[in-house]
């Protein structure tokens, strides 16, 4: 899915992949007009164990925030996957989508000063 908006990664809580893109981008996929993207880097977390009860989705944004720093993931599209993912909530999968931009995981490659 494209949107315009930066809360679009929170699809994810859907099991989509979602990007961001400019508002002119979208407006020409809406008329029809096919948008390429490089394919990028997939970058796989798997997930295990349930999460303890005190422990929240953005808790494990800011865990691989503290192992990839913020632009750990440029260029890269993050997949969770394995038993844990089918017990988060739809909530959960959305927060975790959506703050996937904290990591630079933008899925577009781009070059760094």
């Amino acid at each position: 899915m494209l949107g315009a908006d930066s809360h679009t990664p929170g699809a994810a809580g859907a099991s989509m992949l979602a990007i961001g893109v400019g508002g002119m981008d979208v407006a020409l996929a809406l008329a029809g007009r096919p948008y390429n993207l490089p394919c990028p880097n997939v970058l796989g977390i798997k997930q295990t164990n349930r999460l303890p009860g005190w422990v929240s989705a953005k808790d494990v944004i800011l865990e691989m925030l503290r192992h990839h720093d913020v632009i750990g993931c440029v260029g890269k599209v993050v997949e969770y996957y394995g038993p844990r993912v089918a017990n988060l909530s739809a909530t959960d999968r959305m927060t975790i989508g959506n703050m996937g931009t904290e990591l630079g995981a933008t899925s577009r490659r781009r070059r760094l000063k």
